[in-house]
């Protein structure tokens, strides 16, 4: 029995298959991820996450207290300084991403690590009086469906090469 059609052009197709999903899976987990902290760093800047307010009194102190030079701390929930919200970053291994704080890479001032600053923020301590401000658990649920979205088309396209 003889084959009929372009085997070639399908055999071809077959053996370049694992290579071209792989480079792509590769794009797309570190464009997912990417999406991941630019909507993490867009709810810090927009204060949408229905945070509980901050106390009056820590209010007043970030009002009157001074940041480096002469520049006033933020007003804003989760920004005093600003180090928590510039320690967010991106990183890709393979088809492995973390999108968040990374331990060890910044200090406060008095040299907390910001990734405990974080945990704190998204957990709450109520023996410190600091009510949950999640930031993380809600971005990642938010961006779950774009990010589905992201892998299938990805799929799609190596599928139709």
């Amino acid at each position: 029995m003889s084959l009929r059609g372009n085997w070639s052009k399908t055999i071809r197709k077959l053996q370049n298959f694992q290579a071209e999903l792989e480079q792509k899976m590769y794009q797309t987990t570190a464009a997912a991820a990417e999406y991941v902290e630019s909507v993490a760093v867009g709810h810090l800047r927009n204060q949408d996450l229905s945070w509980q307010s901050l106390k009056e009194s820590y209010a007043r102190h970030k009002k009157r207290a001074k940041g480096k030079g002469s520049r006033r701390l933020s007003g804003k929930i989760l920004i005093a300084t600003g180090t928590y919200f510039q320690s967010i970053s991106t990183y890709v291994d393979g088809l492995n991403a973390f999108v968040g704080i990374k331990r060890g890479v910044a200090r406060e001032a008095d040299g907390t690590d910001v990734v405990n600053i974080a945990r704190v923020h998204e957990k709450g301590y109520e023996a410190g009086g600091i009510p949950k401000r999640p930031l993380w658990e809600p971005t990642f649920q938010e961006t779950k469906p774009q990010i589905i979205q992201m892998y299938r088309k990805a799929l799609q396209e190596v599928l139709r090469r």
